[in-house]
């Protein structure tokens, strides 16, 4: 009952003392497929025995021509003496384009407390232009002022979009209703 009390004070502190939120702005290049964001000292603030921040990053993705964007955000969860952690909250891009899979956060490499949780996010078509994804969260570190949370395997495969099959069926039945009312018109 007491560790329930000191980790609800603790988290009430954090919240009343906390730092205005950092934030960094990183332009995605599709020949680097991994991005490290590191917080240390000044954005992690000292809190207590800790040190705590607020962040809201924007990566820009400038895309030339259509095509499938995918990638794995992976971050800091360790448990134990370090007790370093990165949560993210949030990512979407502020354009409201919404990713197609988005896979549930779990252990990178599962029973391993101290292993980084990841999530991977797909979008099957972006149009060409300018988005960009804003990432929000927090990062904590208990022992030194350093953590961080990295996006992995950007990957971008050029291409248009394939139509799904019921697509495909209805333009098809679409074809034939249409051929079928011009034929019986020419009869008249």
């Amino acid at each position: 009952m007491n560790s329930v009390r000191v980790g609800t004070l603790a988290v009430a502190v954090l919240a009343c003392f906390a730092g205005t939120a950092t934030a960094k702005t990183i332009d995605v290049d599709f020949g680097t497929s991994n991005y490290m964001r590191i917080f240390e000292e000044p954005e992690l603030q000292k809190i207590g025995s800790g040190y705590y921040t607020e962040f809201t990053d924007t990566f820009l993705f400038t895309l030339t021509e259509g095509g499938e964007l995918t990638f794995t955000f992976s971050e800091k969860d360790e448990t134990g003496f370090h007790g370093d952690k990165v949560d993210i909250t949030s990512a979407e891009f502020l354009e409201g384009v919404v990713p197609t899979t988005v896979t549930p956060w779990m252990k990178e490499i599962p029973f391993d407390s101290g292993s980084n949780l990841i999530s991977t996010y797909t979008w099957d078509y972006l149009a060409p232009g300018e988005y960009n994804l804003e990432v929000k969260g927090i990062a904590y570190a208990t022992s030194y002022p350093l953590t961080f949370y990295q996006m992995n395997n950007v990957s971008f495969t050029a291409g248009a979009p394939v139509p799904e099959p019921a697509t495909l069926a209805l333009v098809g039945l679409g074809l034939v209703g249409i051929a079928g009312y011009a034929r019986k018109n020419r009869k008249k």
